[in-house]
C-alpha cells in the first residue's frame, strides 16, 4: 500500500554548498564578506576542478527555473520577510503591526503588499534579491545537488536569460549539460567603471546535439533551500540595524480608554495586500513558516560590487541604491542622465554631496510614474527607431522582465531602459552598414 501524495514523491539530497566569496577582516578587525574571482569549492569538487575553478560543468535536474525571492533577515528571528515584488509573507508583531523583533511577544505570518525598491529596508540593503541555484555536477562523486546562492542582479539576469533562451530552443532546461562560469563584467559603481565577477551559463556544443530528454514522470523535489540567515549577504551589522529601525517605528501603547475596534485597527500592518488581479497569474508569496534556524557559517553570496563592511547609515545606502538602479537601466545612465539631473536640481556634481532627502528625491525620480509628456516622447522615439505601437508593449515586457498588469506597470526608468537598449542596437547596426557597403562595392568591382 502507498500513501497518495507522499509515497510517490521523491526528494534529491543536497551534497553541499559552493561559495562566491570568503570572509576577510578590515583594519579594525571587523569581518566582512569579500567576493572572489573564482568558485570557493569543497575538497571533492576541488579534486576534479582544482582549488580555484572559474567554470563548472553542471546540469539542472528539474524543469523549474531557480528559486528567486526578495529576502529580509533579522538577527533574532532569521528570515522575517520573503516576497516577489508584489506581495510578501512577513512575520508581523501583532501588537505593533510592524516586522517582528526580539522584543515581540506575539507574532503571526501575514501576506502584505511588497513595495520592492521603495521599501526602506531594501533601500538600506537589509532586503535583497536572492537566487538559489541547485544543480548536479556529473563529474563529481555523489548523487544529489550542489547549491550556490547569489544576490547579484547581473548574475540573476544572466541565469534567467540563458535558461529562457534554452527553453525556447529545446523545450526544457533540465538535464542539459551546461557550463556555469564566473566571469568578469564591467559595471558602474559610484559613477566609476569597475570590473566585478558575475555568474553566467554557457553551452559548449550545438544545441542540435542536445538530447531531447522528457520531463520526469515521477515528481522529484529539490531539497528546500536553507532559510537560515546567510551571513555573507546579511552580516551582523545589517541585521542589528534592522531591529533598531523596526523598533523606531513601533507605536507607543494606547491609552486604556481606546475601544476594541481602535486597537484591532492598530494591529493591522501598514501595507495591505493588493487587490486581486484577474487574468494574471502571480507568483505566490512565501507562506511557509519563517525559521530562526542558525545560518551556515559561510553561505555563498555574491553582489554586483566587491563588498566591504556593510554600510550602516541611510546616506550610504541611498547612494548605493541610486547607482544600482542606474546601472540596471544602462551602463552610462548615471553619467549621462542622473548626474546632470542632480546638478540641475541641487547644484552639485555628485550624489555624495546630497543629503538624505535629496538622495531619496533622486532615487524616486528614476522610479516614479512617467507623466503624459514623457510617455508621448517615448512612443515617438520608439516609432522613429522602427517599433510600432502594436509590438512596443511586448518588447518592454521583454526588456524589463515585468509582467504587464495594466496602467502603472512601467516607471520612468523602464522607459529609458527600453529606449536606450534599442538605440544601442540601432547604433551597432548603423556602424556595420558602411563596412558591409564597402564589401558589396568591392565584390561588384571585382565581378
Amino acid at each position: 500500500m502507498t500513501i497518495k501524495g507522499l509515497s510517490d514523491t521523491r526528494r534529491l539530497p543536497r551534497l553541499g554548498h559552493i561559495r562566491l566569496g570568503i570572509k576577510d577582516t578590515n583594519d579594525q578587525g571587523v569581518e566582512y564578506p569579500k567576493a572572489t574571482d573564482y568558485f570557493v569549492v569543497p575538497p571533492e569538487v576541488a579534486e576534479k576542478y582544482g582549488e580555484k575553478p572559474t567554470e563548472l560543468k553542471i546540469m539542472f535536474p528539474l524543469p523549474e527555473f531557480p528559486e528567486q525571492w526578495l529576502k529580509c533577515y533579522s538577527k533574532s528571528r532569521g528570515l522575517i520577510c520573503k516576497g516577489n515584488g508584489e506581495t510578501t509573507g512577513a512575520l508581523i508583531d501583532v501588537e505593533t503591526g510592524e516586522l517582528a523583533t526580539a522584543k515581540s511577544e506575539k507574532v503571526e505570518m501575514r501576506e502584505i503588499a511588497c513595495p520592492h525598491k521603495e521599501c526602506p529596508y531594501y533601500i538600506k540593503g537589509q532586503c535583497k534579491e536572492v537566487m538559489t541555484l541547485q544543480f548536479l555536477i556529473p563529474d563529481v562523486s555523489g548523487v544529489g545537488v550542489w547549491q550556490i546562492v547569489t544576490s547579484s542582479i547581473n548574475s540573476i539576469i544572466n541565469i534567467n536569460s540563458m535558461l529562457e533562451f534554452v527553453k525556447i530552443l529545446v523545450g526544457h532546461i533540465h538535464m542539459i549539460p551546461m557550463d556555469l562560469v564566473l566571469e568578469p563584467y564591467e559595471a558602474s559603481v559610484d559613477g566609476r567603471k569597475k570590473t566585478i565577477h558575475v555568474l553566467n551559463l554557457k553551452i559548449d556544443k550545438p544545441l542540435s546535439a542536445t538530447p531531447a530528454i522528457k520531463k520526469a514522470s515521477i515528481p522529484v523535489l529539490a531539497p528546500a533551500p536553507e532559510e537560515g540567515r546567510p551571513e555573507d549577504l546579511f552580516p551582523d551589522s545589517v541585521v542589528d540595524d534592522i531591529e533598531e529601525e523596526i523598533e523606531k517605528t513601533e507605536k507607543p501603547e494606547e491609552p486604556k480608554s481606546k475601544s476594541k475596534e481602535q486597537k484591532a485597527k492598530k494591529q493591522e500592518p501598514k501595507s495591505k495586500a493588493p487587490k486581486e488581479d484577474k487574468g494574471e497569474e502571480k507568483q505566490e508569496a512565501a507562506k511557509e513558516p519563517v525559521t530562526n534556524e542558525e545560518p551556515p557559517e559561510d553561505l555563498p553570496f555574491d553582489t554586483d560590487e566587491q563588498p566591504g563592511p556593510a554600510f550602516k547609515d541611510d546616506q550610504e545606502g541611498l547612494i548605493k541604491s541610486i547607482h544600482i538602479r542606474a546601472e540596471e537601466i544602462h551602463k552610462d545612465y548615471y553619467e549621462n542622465t542622473v548626474r546632470p539631473w542632480i546638478k540641475n536640481n541641487f547644484g552639485v556634481e555628485s550624489s555624495k554631496e546630497l543629503n538624505e532627502d535629496q538622495l531619496k528625491q533622486t532615487l524616486n525620480e528614476m522610479n516614479r510614474q512617467p507623466n503624459d509628456e514623457e510617455k508621448k516622447w517615448f512612443a515617438e522615439a520608439m516609432r522613429e527607431l522602427g517599433y510600432s505601437d502594436s509590438v512596443l508593449l511586448e518588447f518592454m515586457v521583454q526588456v524589463t522582465g515585468k509582467k504587464f498588469q495594466g496602467k502603472g506597470t512601467f516607471n520612468k526608468g523602464d522607459l529609458h531602459k527600453t529606449y536606450l537598449q534599442v538605440k544601442d542596437q540601432s547604433l551597432k547596426e548603423e556602424k556595420s552598414k558602411p563596412e558591409q557597403q564597402g564589401i558589396d562595392q568591392f565584390i561588384n568591382n571585382e565581378s
